[in-house]
């Protein structure tokens, strides 16, 4: 054990590209993997400091969306990947996410927002149809936990209402792929 604890500043959001692009493109399965293990940390440091902080009284949260804006489609795609130590990874790994994410008390909350967007995103790719049917399945999943954390029967779940004005987006957007994502999702739930 050290006999003193150091903190190590590290600014992730300059390394997040590159890591990026060795996970999703890298033939190379030493550098994929290792750029996938990386990222996973990154979003499991992000989740953690952004838990221990809403703990905290009387500071301010630091806000990860930002980071999460990187990290969420890079995971979605990577959930998809053909390689399975990049699937194994991260396919449980979105769902741990957004079963965190969806338990947010305020509603429009950035980072969920970020989810969502990374969701969406994922739900009109015009390329990858396992990533589409992946993104469906996580949108289920995001309505699914969103209720069984609602709070107040009063309020409803403020995550639902915030991804229905995001699929009616979804419903009128002139791309077809766009419209298909739409179906996908409104078939998710089920």
């Amino acid at each position: 054990p050290m006999k003193e604890e150091t903190d190590l500043e590290l600014h992730i959001d300059r390394l997040l590209p590159r890591a990026v692009e060795l996970a999703t493109t890298s033939v190379q399965y030493r550098e994929k993997a290792a750029a996938c293990e990386f990222l996973e940390a990154s979003v499991k440091l992000c989740i953690g400091r952004s838990a221990r902080q809403s703990g905290a009284r009387g500071s301010e949260p630091k806000d990860f969306s930002g980071l999460y804006a990187k990290l969420f489609p890079a995971m979605l795609t990577l959930a998809t990947d053909a390689d399975s130590f990049a699937r194994q990874l991260f396919a449980p790994l979105t769902f741990q996410v957004i079963h965190w994410l969806s338990s947010n008390v305020k509603g429009e909350n950035a980072e969920t927002i970020a989810m969502l967007e990374a969701i969406m995103g994922a739900l009109g790719d015009e390329e990858h149809s396992g990533r589409r049917e992946f993104a469906a399945r996580c949108l289920g999943e995001f309505i699914q936990w969103s209720i069984k954390h609602n709070r107040s029967a009063k309020e409803g779940a403020l995550n639902v209402s915030s991804l229905l004005r995001r699929l009616s987006a979804l419903a009128h957007h002139p791309s077809g792929m766009q419209r298909l994502g739409f179906a996908f999702a409104l078939n998710s739930p089920y």
